[in-house]
């Protein structure tokens, strides 16, 4: 394994690099919702809530989070994940609940303009910690995308979309939750508005540039959006190290690195470990992250990738994400990879 084909895999072009620079990142204000949010979660709709028990939400796979597969990435799987889990978790009187350990399994695939129904259910509680399981699926065929099982603790790092989804869970009536009409502007409607982004967070969406491509077509505008900065320092048979700069693109509310971008980078570097330049890349099947610790705006850090073993088409890695300067550990990324004949996933 070459460090010039893991180069080309895992970081861009200078084109690629200066389309992402010249983004327009609005400044975010401490405990106001952020540009990475807002990215991901742009189009999310409130379907129906059981407070403590269900919550149901729509969405439509949008250009911007197509992978170059042109199926819904992975990374962004895990914030919808992470987002809908954690609301359904919600305690009233505590802060938002945040994922501290995501267990994905990437069934199927989601492509272009799909319509998804996301469904987050409560397992158990045991003191500050909930279980919650989330399920994808694809709203007109049933099948199912991905499937997690999450473990949540309270924290203030929640996104507003999630504390908005929350909080009114627990603020409706009986009667609302059981019997909601369509056409009446009463409180699902006002969850709904709530549930969306404000004008200035939804035009700055809007203003990216997501061209047209071809599935296949080298890296996508996801790819370029999450991989802009990751620099490859380190090859070896079975190894991969990375630096990445936390940039301000990438970050929740709290200027963190938000889970959903560790989880993309995990995804990413790990199935580069065993990257075999003419042959179609890895995918993940299953990912486990455990998020020990949190990464600040402007933070360096590193990012290993190992194989642990391989079977038939099956490989195993481990990658941790830490913080190059401290050495805390930020994250902990297990994989189950599978190499398809197809472009396809499965």
């Amino acid at each position: 394994m070459e460090m010039r084909k893991v180069n080309k895999s895992l970081e861009l072009t200078q084109d690629e690099s200066e389309a992402v620079s010249q983004l327009v990142i609005p400044a975010t204000r401490y405990g106001e919702s952020s540009f990475y949010e807002a990215f991901a979660l742009q189009g999310i709709r409130l379907d129906r809530v059981e407070p403590g028990v269900l919550v149901v939400c729509s969405f439509k796979v949008p250009p911007r989070l197509a992978d170059r597969s042109g199926n819904l990435a992975n990374g962004a799987i895990a914030n919808l994940v992470d987002i809908v889990g954690g609301a359904v978790a919600y305690v009233p009187g505590l802060s938002m609940n945040v994922s501290v350990d995501i267990s994905i399994s990437y069934v199927s695939t989601a492509k272009l303009h799909d319509e998804l129904e996301i469904t987050s259910r409560m397992l158990g509680r045991v003191g500050g910690c909930s279980g919650t399981k989330v399920i994808l699926r694809n709203k007109t065929t049933g099948e199912i995308i991905a499937e997690d099982v999450n473990d949540h603790v309270p924290s203030f790092r929640a996104s507003k979309h999630a504390l908005y989804i929350a909080t009114l869970i627990y603020q409706w009536p009986e009667r609302v939750l059981r019997e909601t009409d369509p056409n009446d502007e009463g409180e699902m409607e006002r969850a709904k508005k709530f549930l969306g982004l404000s004008q200035d967070e939804s035009e700055a969406v809007s203003r990216l540039d997501v061209p047209e491509r071809q599935a296949g077509e080298g890296k996508s505008f996801y790819d370029t959006f999450a991989l802009a900065g990751n620099r490859v320092v380190r090859v070896e048979p079975g190894l991969i190290v990375c630096y990445f700069k936390v940039p301000p693109r990438l970050t929740d509310r709290t200027g963190k690195l938000a889970n959903g971008a560790i989880a993309n980078l995990v995804d990413v570097v790990g199935i580069s470990v065993d990257f075999v330049e003419g042959l179609p890349m890895n995918v993940s099947v299953d990912m486990s992250i455990s998020y020990l610790s949190t990464a600040k705006l402007d933070d360096e850090l590193e990012i290993i990738s190992k194989r642990l073993g391989q079977r038939g088409g099956c490989t195993g890695t481990l990658v941790l994400v830490r913080n190059k300067a401290t050495g805390v550990i930020i994250a902990e990324g297990r994989l189950s990879l599978f190499r398809p004949q197809a472009s396809s996933k499965l």
